[in-house]
């Protein structure tokens, strides 16, 4: 599967922002690792790109991306250089400062929230 030109720059922006080179070859080093789950994340929140689609793109099943998302979303509490990194390249990816991605992406969060509360029937 070919990567479209929004997945390649996520890719690119990645390296760039943790210094790596090809982030989607067979790796377990951590660096690697950290680099791919940032652009599942990303490429998740801001492109709403299906799992399926960015497991081939790196090369993986599935249930890899889902867990390397999952994981991301945690590390983003916990490790402060993974964070960085994080918004570094999101800022990059968005073109605005790391301060303005995140409030794009708790909009986005806090309007599927809403949705999902409304179609549940809660009212205010």
């Amino acid at each position: 599967m070919k990567a479209n030109m929004a997945q390649k720059f996520v890719i690119q922006t990645v390296e760039q922002a943790t210094g790596l080179n090809d982030i989607t070859q067979h790796t377990r080093k951590r660096e690697y690792v950290d680099a791919r789950r940032i652009a599942y994340l990303i490429m998740r929140k801001l492109y709403g790109t299906p799992y399926y689609q960015i497991a081939k793109l790196f090369n993986r099943n599935h249930a890899t991306v889902i867990y390397g998302v999952s994981t991301a979303q945690n590390l983003m509490d916990t490790d402060a250089t993974f964070r960085e990194n994080y918004f570094e390249t999101l800022a990059e990816v968005s073109g605005g400062g790391s301060r303005m991605s995140e409030i794009v992406l708790q909009i986005k969060e806090l309007k599927k929230e809403f949705l999902t509360l409304q179609k549940s029937g809660y009212e205010l």
